[in-house]
């Protein structure tokens, strides 16, 4: 479960298909409170994922513009076929409108790329909305692990135009962040914590700076 403070809404969300999940259609299924109480009653929405990808382990991000989804994507559910960047349109204002409007939520921009994995999407935090126009970033770490160079942290921009997604870009903001060692593998441990604390302190001071 999600709240959008900025609607405040509420937002629950699943991945579907039939059968074992080698043949698609695959479906990404939202559901948006209808009022601040997120024990009340929902709006209930069904997208069709537009590829034979299965959108697996999703994670959605609040966005002033919309709400973002990171999904890894499987071929008929096989083999890895890239990062899924999602874009959902969030028409007045995720819930705000009159009762059985259908129109409130819209897929909006999707892109593929295979330069990320284990990606998840930037979620607004607090009432303090970012620059107007801002792109939602999207992070993945690095580790020696898996084979990367560094242990570190990347970054995308996803600009997601809803009224020509077509014009719709993700693209790497920067190098590579290094962060501490730290092994993905392990149990949860004190260089970890370092990492992840790492990320934080970059996060946060780009967010004052007002860049992201």
């Amino acid at each position: 479960m999600l709240y959008d403070q900025l609607a405040d809404r509420w937002l629950l969300s699943q991945f579907a298909f039939v059968g074992t999940g080698t043949e698609p259609p695959y479906h990404e299924c939202i559901a948006i409170s209808k009022t601040s109480n997120p024990a009340g009653v929902y709006y209930l929405y069904d997208f069709l994922v537009p590829t034979p990808d299965f959108n697996d382990y999703p994670h959605i991000g609040v966005w002033p513009d919309g709400y973002y989804m990171t999904a890894n994507q499987f071929f008929r559910g096989l083999s890895f076929d890239g990062t899924g960047a999602f874009a959902f349109n969030r028409k007045k204002d995720a819930g705000r409108g009159s009762e059985g409007q259908s129109d409130l939520l819209q897929l909006g921009p999707r892109l593929t790329s295979r330069r990320v994995r284990r990606s998840t999407a930037s979620d607004l935090d607090g009432l303090t909305p970012p620059p107007a126009g801002a792109p939602n970033v999207f992070a993945y770490f690095l580790a020696t692990e898996f084979l990367d160079a560094i242990d570190g942290i990347r970054f995308f921009d996803f600009h997601a135009d809803f009224t020509s997604p077509a014009n719709s870009t993700f693209t790497e903001r920067q190098a590579p962040l290094p962060v501490p060692a730290f092994d993905p593998r392990a149990a949860l441990r004190s260089a970890n914590i370092e990492a992840a604390a790492a990320f934080e302190r970059y996060y946060s001071a780009r967010r004052d700076s007002r860049i992201v």
